[in-house]
């Protein structure tokens, strides 16, 4: 059996999501979101969040995004890809993104057209 590289974000779009495409022309959507999780240690400490950078490849990525907003919630499935940088001054960072291949979107200012689908019939 291998390894799966399988992974789901759920959480609210914290900016305007930005477009653009491959060298091949393959539209992408790109979309931050955070993931807020309540402590559950008892602690009146404010609620963790996690923010991921997410992209979306295809065809309809414009389509699929036009109308989004902060404030949005979005649940994406996908797989991780991540990368080191290095700095001009030798620093190291390392990235990683969540590519999705299915997306749901509430409260994208499309009422009643979604259907929770990624477009293709496949529930996210």
């Amino acid at each position: 059996m291998r390894d799966e590289n399988l992974a789901v974000v759920s959480g609210t779009v914290t900016a305007e999501p930005t477009f653009g495409a491959t060298g091949g022309g393959v539209p992408v959507a790109n979309v931050r979101v955070v993931a807020v999780t309540e402590r559950d240690d008892g602690s009146s400490a404010a609620p963790q969040r996690d923010y991921f950078n997410c992209s979306y490849y295809a065809p309809d990525a414009p389509e699929r995004f036009a109308g989004v907003a902060p404030g949005d919630r979005v649940c994406l499935v996908g797989r991780i890809r991540s990368r080191r940088s290095v700095g001009a001054d030798g620093s190291s960072a390392y990235h990683a993104t969540l590519v999705a291949s299915a997306v749901s979107i509430e409260n994208d200012g499309r009422k009643g057209e979604g259907n929770g689908t990624d477009g293709s019939g496949n529930g996210a």
